[in-house]
């Protein structure tokens, strides 16, 4: 579990150690990002990448595929047992639809991605491409409705919707699109109309899609009756 929770933080700081300055003046020579006393050209630098390389395959990789084939191996009782004999993985999987028990995999990859491989995006680009990755999540949450309670689909589409919005006024910001005091108008208008209304749009939402499922649940329940009832009466 604790692995699992510092995963985005570690992942961000292997991804920097591969990122080194070559516009830095000195002769042409290269220092890395994260450590300016540190030449790139220098034995001890790549002692730093080989550690590095090491906790790219031990943390966003190896943590990643260990989870994957922990919850493959235990599908079965997640899936149609109420996650009989997988309890010591609950904290991955019990927030989910049974179908959707692997959701988790995918929300690591968007806090990957909204982390640790932003690092390797340039800086002035940052902003729009971290707004690009948390509006595809959104459309991809929104669309798998993943969750077994739908509160929780409500606050992580308004979540994703709202990071999508803070990336958008940084890349704003970076690009100098828009005077500085407007955009202080429009952040606070952000803050105060428009993720209010991202909040009411997802719950109509959600409610919709809840009302849809159980009409479709009912209908195939009344159609299922009659077969029954003429089966019990032959």
């Amino acid at each position: 579990l604790l692995l699992y929770l510092v995963l985005p933080t570690v992942s961000t700081t292997c991804f920097r150690a591969f990122l080194c300055d070559e516009d830095f003046g000195v002769d042409g020579k290269s220092f890395l990002k994260a450590d300016y006393g540190q030449s790139c050209a220098s034995d001890g630098y790549r002692g730093v990448v080989a550690l590095a390389a090491c906790g790219v395959v031990l943390y966003p990789i190896g943590i990643n595929v260990a989870t994957a084939m922990l919850l493959w191996r235990h599908r079965e009782g997640i899936m149609h047992h109420n996650g009989d004999g997988a309890s010591h993985l609950a904290f991955i999987f019990a927030a989910y639809k049974p179908e959707a028990f692997y959701f988790e995999l995918v929300d690591s990859a968007r806090r990957i991605a909204l982390t640790g491989l932003l690092v390797f995006i340039p800086e002035k680009s940052r902003a729009s491409a971290a707004m690009l990755i948390a509006m595809l999540f959104y459309g991809v949450f929104a669309e798998a409705q993943p969750f077994s309670n739908h509160s929780l689909h409500v606050v992580a589409g308004v979540s994703n919707a709202a990071i999508a919005c803070i990336f958008a006024c940084l890349a704003i910001l970076q690009g100098e699109m828009m005077p500085r005091p407007l955009l202080t108008t429009g952040c606070v208008a952000l803050s105060w109309v428009v993720i209010p209304l991202l909040l009411v749009f997802q719950l109509v939402r959600t409610k919709r899609r809840s009302d849809m499922c159980s009409a479709l649940h009912h209908r195939e329940s009344v159609t299922h009756k009659p077969e029954e009832l003429s089966l019990v009466t032959t």
